[in-house]
Order: C-alpha cells, then sequence, then structure tokens
C-alpha cells in the first residue's frame, strides 16, 4: 500500500478550465440582469421626466412672445412647459458598462442644466431629481429583487 496520491496534471487543468468558463457564464448572466434592471430604473425615470414636462403646471399670469408663438413658462420650481419639445425629446437613457455598470438619463442641450438649477435671472425648473426623487422606492425596491435574483415588473 502506497501513501502518495497521484495526480493528472491534464485531467486538474482541464477540470480547472471547466470551473472557469462555468464562473465566466455566472459573471456573464449576472452583468445581463444587472443591465436589464438598471436599464428598468432609467427608463421609468425617462418616462416620468418626459410625462412631467407634458403635464406641468403653467404659469397663468404670464405668456411672451417667441417668434409666431406665444409661450406660457411652467410655475417655478415645477418641470419646464414643454414649447417646441425639443428638451422633452431629448431626454434619453443608457446604461453603460463601468464598475460599477451604471445608468444614465438626462439630455445634451445645454440650456437644460438652466432649466433645472436656475440662473440669476430665472427661478429653477427642475426635472430631473424630482423624476429620481419620486421614483427612490421604485428603483430600490427593482435594485432589491435584482440583489435577490428575482425578475420583478417592468417599468
Amino acid at each position: 500500500m502506497s501513501d502518495t496520491i497521484g495526480f493528472d496534471r491534464a485531467t486538474i487543468t482541464k477540470e480547472i478550465e471547466a470551473l472557469k468558463a462555468k464562473f465566466r457564464n455566472r459573471a456573464s448572466h449576472l452583468n445581463t440582469n444587472e443591465k436589464k434592471a438598471l436599464n428598468d430604473c432609467a427608463l421609468k425615470v425617462e418616462r416620468y421626466v418626459k410625462e412631467s414636462m407634458t403635464n406641468t403646471q403653467t404659469d397663468p399670469g404670464v405668456s411672451y412672445q417667441r417668434g409666431s408663438n406665444s409661450h406660457h413658462p411652467s410655475v417655478p420650481g415645477k418641470p419646464p412647459a414643454v414649447d417646441t419639445g425639443r428638451l422633452r425629446a431629448s431626454i434619453t437613457h443608457r446604461v453603460v458598462d463601468e464598475s460599477p455598470t451604471a445608468a444614465y438619463v438626462g439630455t445634451n442641450l445645454d440650456y437644460a442644466y438652466d432649466l433645472e438649477f436656475g440662473t440669476s435671472k430665472m427661478a429653477p425648473r427642475p426635472f430631473l431629481q424630482p423624476a429620481i426623487d419620486a421614483n427612490e422606492v421604485w428603483i430600490r425596491n427593482k435594485m432589491s429583487q435584482f440583489a435577490q435574483g428575482k425578475a420583478g415588473d417592468s417599468p
């Protein structure tokens, strides 16, 4: 009887590679589910922003001409009123593969910053932060469902 144990290097290498492939597959699956959950959250915020602009309260006492159109601005502190629809149409979202994976909702229009935070001549008409605040519980629940491995509802 021998006290030595023999190892077949080729078999061990093959099993290690199989384990690596299994973990890569699990990580890929996790990453896909994480992206889906983040995409659902970002889409929910994007929709909220667009709806808030469409349904915002305008200031009945204020109106001014912008070209051939009469513009009725929103009440200060409320989302901006739709004039041409350019800002609303520019709101979009994306999920990026960074470390950590992240979702972004926003616009590439320069004047959006002035509307969100105001200027020395105009009170803020925030639309992004209120959308996140209004959906915070839903977002936390969605990400909690993801962390627990549950699918959950789409936005």
